[in-house]
């Protein structure tokens, strides 16, 4: 069994437009393999974005004016519950359930032509476009993250994530919540959606 040597580029740049009624020609050759996604973005995507639902960002490659990438990106919140033990409450109003607002990746597609293609970098050696791409959309939503929502939130963010993380029955109960429910029926969708 051989390994796949994968193409490698040494010079990439792009830039990143709104998808709107003058962009929207450029998804006439766009195709990442995945026959939703690939509708999402040409027959639902410009709709959501106009109604509310989400924002969705084109990726273009700056030396062929190609389509590489989209994302749709969505506000939401992490519902967590601020007392964890929530079994004694004899009054629903005492239980505190909160939000923190934050940023989701609703998609995230790499155009098949730019798929398993490595860029080099001298400092940090050779990884693939859509690492790149990624990596630049999340370092963009923590960047709202701080300057946006604040550091409190941020604070609030990762002390949740740390206990969750933990998942120590003392810092988040002796039951189910239902945000976990919700999270891990998210993460078995995502593993059934890459059955596909």
């Amino acid at each position: 069994m051989s390994d796949k040597v994968l193409p490698t580029i040494y010079n990439f740049n792009f830039n990143t437009v709104f998808l709107s009624n003058e962009t929207v020609h450029l998804l006439d050759d766009f195709k990442c393999g995945a026959g939703e996604i690939d509708r999402y973005v040409k027959e639902d995507a410009l709709n959501d974005c106009m109604s509310g639902k989400g924002v969705t960002y084109l990726v273009i490659d700056n030396s062929s004016e190609r389509l590489v990438a989209y994302y749709t990106l969505s506000a939401t919140s992490l519902i967590y519950v601020e007392d964890y033990d929530i079994t004694d409450k004899s009054n629903f109003n005492d239980i505190k359930i909160r939000g923190i607002p934050s940023i989701e990746i609703k998609m995230f597609a790499v155009n098949n032509s730019y798929q398993d293609i490595l860029l080099h970098h001298e400092e940090h050696g050779e990884k693939l476009i859509s690492d790149v791409i990624l990596g630049s959309v999340i370092g963009g939503i923590y960047d709202i993250a701080i300057k946006i929502l604040g550091a409190e939130m941020k604070k609030k963010f990762i002390d949740l994530k740390q206990k969750a993380a933990n998942r120590s029955p003392v810092d988040l109960g002796t039951k189910v919540k239902n945000s976990e429910v919700i999270y891990h029926h998210e993460v078995y969708n995502q593993m059934l959606w890459n059955d596909f």
